[in-house]
């Protein structure tokens, strides 16, 4: 009993209240018959009735079944700092800055043909094929332009290989050897990410195109039996390769509020290798051009 006494005290102090808060304010009037009404609230009863007054003093009177909706227009909206609109810009262009880090597993061919004491080496044209394992970081800056949903960023990569050996695949007799169970990766890139931005979803598809270096050494280690000792192939003493080229990826971001999982998949679209490789001092030229493809996995933080 108590109770209910209090709350029907606090119930007649407060409508006044709610009343009078509601009276001299500014406001549209949108009526079911499409019309529109300006001007100030000087008397609303909840649920019944509101009486308002324009500005060449007309007075007006309706009852609630005959208003669609009441627009105030005495609230003022709230200026924004600086800082306010680039946080509210960096929120709606998908996201601002990435860094972050990630693995790779690399599959490249490189492919040769040579002279030896100027003649040529019919059917011999030498295929080296490199299995790296690579870590890599990555940089994305906050969106360049965009048409749409779909928004266009710059990356950059450095990559460190950190395992992988060599193997030929021109010599069928010998099925594949292996020419080196070891060597170094080195690579850069840089290009345009390309990113579809589907509002309210965590999972966003992409495509980049990007201008990729990279650099194979293999260090002969591991040379296979039926090669080892024999200088015409000259392995064992180990060499360097290079391939730059232009490559496409295709992935999704998974985006977690800051963090990024970044799953990909890359292949080279077109390019050309160099080498230091010269077997009995031979003319070692490039033939069809390299090739390869990449599954990486990477985690990005979002400044």
């Amino acid at each position: 009993m108590l109770k209910k006494s209090i709350f029907t005290i606090i119930l007649i102090i407060s409508i006044p209240t709610i009343l009078f808060s509601q009276q001299g304010q500014k406001i549209d009037l949108y009526l079911r018959d499409g019309s529109v009404i300006s001007g100030t609230v000087i008397e609303i009863v909840p649920n019944e009735s509101i009486k308002i007054q324009r500005e060449d003093g007309t007075i007006f009177f309706f009852n609630k079944k005959d208003v669609l909706k009441i627009v105030n227009k005495s609230v003022k909206p709230v200026k924004r700092s600086n800082r306010q609109n680039q946080l509210e810009k960096k929120k709606s262009s998908y996201r601002g800055t990435i860094l972050g880090l990630g693995f790779a597993s690399y599959s490249y061919t490189t492919s040769w043909y040579f002279y030896s004491y100027g003649e040529y080496y019919p059917n011999k044209y030498p295929w080296h094929e490199f299995s790296r394992q690579q870590l890599f970081i990555f940089y994305e800056s906050p969106y360049i332009f965009h048409f749409g949903p779909i928004y266009n960023h710059i990356k950059a990569e450095l990559n460190y290989g950190i395992s992988g050996g060599t193997e030929e695949d021109w010599l069928s007799e010998y099925g594949g050897e292996l020419i080196s169970e070891s060597g170094t990766t080195f690579a850069t890139a840089i290009g345009l990410k390309i990113v579809y931005n589907i509002k309210s979803s965590p999972v966003i598809p992409f495509i980049s195109l990007a201008l990729q270096y990279t650099v194979l050494g293999s260090n002969g280690d591991g040379v296979g039996n039926n090669i080892d000792g024999k200088p015409t192939y000259d392995y064992e003493y180990g060499w360097t390769e290079g391939i730059i080229g232009a490559t496409l990826a295709v992935g999704v971001d998974i985006r977690l509020g800051r963090f990024f999982i970044m799953p990909e998949y890359r292949r080279l679209l077109g390019g050309s290798n160099w080498t230091n490789w010269a077997p009995r001092d031979s003319d070692v030229e490039e033939s069809d051009g390299p090739s390869y493809s990449a599954f990486s996995l990477s985690l990005g933080i979002g400044l």
